[in-house]
């Protein structure tokens, strides 16, 4: 079966009758390219690994003169 069909496409042209290839084809350079930007400026990736066994870590930051929300009900110290 497959090889019947890859003879007829590369024998009787019939790449043109492939619904929406042109569309496709155009398609897949803008996606390639849309991966390779988002590899480059995702940023750096942690290679080391961190045995975390049971433990919680809170990690908390303290901002300075800034006034909290109105809605939040945390206040700042």
């Amino acid at each position: 079966m497959p090889i019947p069909a890859a003879a007829y496409f590369a024998l009787e042209g019939g790449f043109f009758d492939i619904p929406y290839l042109f569309p496709v084809l155009k398609t897949i350079p803008f996606l390639f390219l849309f991966y390779v930007l988002k590899v480059y400026f995702g940023g750096a990736r942690n290679t080391s690994e961190r045995d975390m066994h049971s433990k919680v870590v809170m990690i908390t930051v303290r901002h300075r003169n800034r006034l909290p929300c109105s809605h939040s009900k945390l206040t700042l110290v």
